[in-house]
């Protein structure tokens, strides 16, 4: 007669106690694997962003200008100079019977922060993802704020569901004058043009030398993390001063510590209290894409 024997009590907890461990190590790569392809997807959308900036600018400029570009020529029709030192914009020669022309250049812009949804009862407080109405003179009524996403036509929240930050330096953003790729050959009238941003990208809050300065428009996704970022689901942000000092500097409402200024940011590479994402546009991808051949003058 055959006798049976079932598992003891010892050997099924061996088998439990390997079975726990073999689905830790799984479930460690799973989640690390999860959190890369968020991070992927961000950047992707974040990619998607950065184009539609540069689409938002071809297609939102001004040609009437407080400084008409005059072209001079002399008397057999060949060119001279131009009051806003743009030879590209001039023809090189016309006809003799003409003495110059003039004409109002284009000049673009970049759009408005919309108002984040922070807890105040402001009326322009509505994180409807439309950038902000700008004043009578042009000028944006903020200059930091959340992404327009509804404006520029993108998504509306990063991959951990939470908006993005955007801030503009305020003269490429005003919608009367544009930016400009050049100083004028006189500064009165219209005031000198900001031909850099005035946004600094640092490598931490100590802010000693930017890595990336002059920056006209940064845009910041506030990671896995989430800290002091306003998600879509509503919802008062944390406090800025419950923040790491790097992630501070990235927030849509800054709380700076010195020496960092309320136009410093932070980018690195992520640590264990840091993991935003971090883009930008140079003044020099701005012109060189929007204002080919010297244009935006």
């Amino acid at each position: 007669m055959t006798t049976q024997r079932g598992f003891t009590l010892i050997e099924m907890a061996i088998v439990l106690i390997i079975v726990t461990i073999l689905i830790g190590g799984l479930a460690m790569p799973l989640s690390a694997q999860i959190q890369a392809r968020r991070v992927a997807e961000t950047r992707a959308d974040m990619q998607a962003i950065h184009d539609a900036l540069l689409g938002y600018a071809m297609s939102h400029y001004v040609t009437t200008s407080p400084l008409p570009c005059t072209c001079s020529y002399d008397s057999s029709g060949v060119y001279l100079s131009s009051t806003c030192d743009k030879t590209q914009l001039c023809p090189a020669s016309i006809s003799a019977s003409s003495i110059g022309i003039s004409f109002s250049p284009i000049r673009h812009h970049l759009p408005c922060p919309d108002a984040p949804n922070d807890g105040n009862t402001s009326t322009t407080n509505d994180d409807d993802g439309i950038e902000e109405a700008r004043d009578a003179s042009g000028v944006c009524p903020l200059s930091r704020g959340a992404l327009p996403w509804a404006t520029l036509g993108v998504k509306a929240q990063d991959a951990w569901g939470n908006r993005y930050t955007y801030a503009v330096t305020s003269p490429f953003a005003n919608d009367r004058t544009g930016f400009t790729s050049m100083p004028y050959a006189t500064t009165t009238p219209p005031p000198p043009p900001h031909t850099l941003g005035d946004l600094d990208v640092y490598p931490d809050s100590s802010c000693g030398t930017a890595s990336m300065p002059g920056v006209p428009v940064i845009v910041v996704s506030h990671g896995a993390n989430g800290r002091g970022a306003q998600n879509a689901n509503g919802g008062t942000p944390l406090a800025a001063s419950a923040v790491p000092i790097d992630e501070r500097q990235n927030l849509a409402v800054p709380m700076p510590v010195a020496p960092c200024t309320n136009n410093s940011f932070v980018s690195h590479s992520p640590t264990d209290t840091f993991d935003d994402l971090v883009i930008w546009l140079s003044s020099n991808e701005l012109f060189n894409r929007i204002c080919p051949a010297g244009g935006c003058p």
